[in-house]
């Protein structure tokens, strides 16, 4: 997973896992390329208690921190066979149409910087 991270990040003009496997940056066989995607595990509590870790890292601990939630949706209606679709609301449609369709709702909860900014960490 290692050696295939290097080959993204350095490797500006692969376009497929093939050329990604032939960049000098990637030291193993093609094969491994695919087995690192199929077996490759992410410590998910880990990853996610390490980023926090990092996001707070400059932080006074006696001073508030600012944590924000979106809610977003992504309307979907032709793809019947995506699982987890449900009802969802749509802004700014045109007068008489229904404000509903089919789509995905989703959240995320960020950390807000001290200084208004577009920065934002997010946090789950």
């Amino acid at each position: 997973m290692f050696s295939l991270c290097d080959a993204l990040l350095c490797e500006t003009t692969a376009q497929s896992l093939p050329e990604l496997s032939q960049s000098p940056f990637f030291e193993r066989q093609w094969s491994s390329l695919y087995q690192a995607l199929d077996n490759g595990k992410i410590n998910e509590e880990h990853l996610r208690q390490a980023w926090v870790e990092a996001l707070l890292e400059d932080t006074v601990s006696d001073e508030p921190i600012w944590i924000s939630v979106d809610s977003s949706s992504i309307a979907r209606p032709q793809a019947k066979t995506s699982a987890d679709r449900g009802i969802i609301h749509v802004a700014n449609v045109p007068r008489g149409c229904k404000p509903i369709s089919v789509g995905w709702q989703f959240s995320t909860v960020m950390v807000l910087p001290e200084e208004p900014s577009s920065w934002v960490g997010i946090l789950d």
